[in-house]
């Protein structure tokens, strides 16, 4: 059995889509994903329209919950970075993207597979960025495990995101350019288009 599993893919319908069109190649059965669809970046609602018209099962994740749930206690200058995005994805999503995004359970089950987005105690707990830009899938076939790296168009990446209004824009650029995770400093501001 050939079990695909992704995941974070965080707004970017062109990195979702590199996958999909390698994720055609591998033909596993099935693909499931672990949550982090829209938060942080500039394509949500088509990101979450691309999963639901591929049909995949899965997990939420810490992301999706913030869009409804609000934030933990954080100082107030990521509180502030934290709910512009949400404003920004809530408004982009509309409300029925947002129920389905609720409806979605924190550990996916199927037979013997369990999907979840960090660990079994928490969704906070993620692996750190590996300084890889290319999106990635992990490919469990016949119990080996490997990680797939897809090659995209990061400069078009780049570029919508530069034309986009969406309130991290900067930010994203650094960390896509970087392919770590960067601490944001300050949102760009609501209508300008700054060169990141």
């Amino acid at each position: 059995m050939r079990i695909a599993v992704l995941s974070d893919v965080h707004g970017n319908l062109r990195a979702l889509e590199a996958v999909v069109g390698d994720l055609r190649r591998q033909a596993p059965d099935p693909v499931v994903h672990a949550g982090d669809l829209a938060l942080n970046g500039p394509r949500p609602a088509e990101v979450v329209d691309r999963i639901r018209e591929l049909g995949w099962p899965g997990a939420r994740g810490n992301a999706d919950e913030l869009l409804w749930a609000g934030l933990g206690p954080v100082p107030p200058a990521e509180r502030e970075f934290a709910d512009a995005l949400r404003q920004a994805t809530l408004g982009l999503l509309g409300p029925d993207r947002m129920r389905w995004l609720r409806r979605l359970p924190r550990l996916w089950r199927h037979e013997e597979l369990a999907v979840l987005h960090a660990s079994p105690t928490t969704l906070e707990e993620a692996p750190p960025v590996d300084g890889d830009w290319r999106p990635s899938y992990l490919l469990i076939d016949d119990g080996e495990v490997s990680v797939r790296r897809v090659a995209y168009d990061l400069e078009a990446q780049i570029a919508e995101l530069r034309a986009s209004t969406y309130p991290s824009r900067s930010w994203l650029i650094r960390v896509h350019r970087r392919a770590e995770s960067v601490r944001p400093l300050e949102l760009d501001p609501p209508a300008a288009r700054g060169p990141g």
